[in-house]
């Protein structure tokens, strides 16, 4: 097994959980996959199942640390439920892109839009689409213009100081986020209308 080979079974091991546990379940179809000598699989799989596995989790666990960061009121509302979500989110992804760690926040956010999040709020969605918008202004190579209406008061809501003012309500109001060009700042405007149609 050759130094790219090494660092590209290496890289696949520490990012993809299901590989993982092939390398440790069956590792005579990674050798074939592979063409990888008995005493390569061997090593390969005792480490997949050792250091290998811990590493994978530290990795993810510091991930996760920085999505919580760019996902605060997410986080806030789902408690560990969202490390839980997170780790199975992470365990066959890895970060990519230039701004990796927010594209991995942006990734997750949508991840969790999809899912059907039961026994948490009915506007979590809500909350995460919130957030999720202010990241994708964040992470845009260009111009950014997007204007969602909320039936409630999301801007009480992300600013609750605890658990108790965790609700969703209060008037309707409007949110704009806009950024210019991949060089300016983005912004975010809440706005709250007068007349609000039925």
């Amino acid at each position: 097994m050759d130094l790219i080979q090494s660092q590209q079974l290496l890289a696949r091991l520490f990012t993809d959980a299901a590989f993982r546990e092939q390398l440790i379940e069956n590792p005579t179809s990674v050798s074939k996959r592979y063409q990888m000598d008995s005493a390569d699989v061997r090593w390969l799989q005792q480490f997949a199942g050792d250091e290998g596995k811990r590493f994978a989790w530290t990795l993810i666990r510091k991930r996760l640390g920085v999505v919580a960061s760019l996902l605060p009121q997410t986080q806030r509302v789902m408690g560990k439920r969202f490390g839980k979500s997170f780790h199975e989110f992470a365990a066959d992804r890895d970060t990519h892109g230039i701004n990796r760690h927010l594209t991995d926040a942006v990734d997750f956010a949508r991840w969790l839009m999809d899912r059907q999040l039961a026994e948490m709020p009915n506007w979590l969605p809500m909350l995460i689409r919130y957030e999720l918008t202010w990241l994708e202004a964040q992470n845009a190579q260009g111009f950014f213009f997007k204007m969602i209406p909320y039936r409630h008061d999301m801007d009480a809501l992300v600013k609750a100081s605890n658990a108790e003012q965790i609700t969703y309500q209060g008037r309707p109001n409007l949110i704009i986020w806009w950024r210019w060009s991949a060089r300016s700042e983005p912004h975010e405007r809440v706005i709250f209308p007068r007349y609000w149609p039925g």
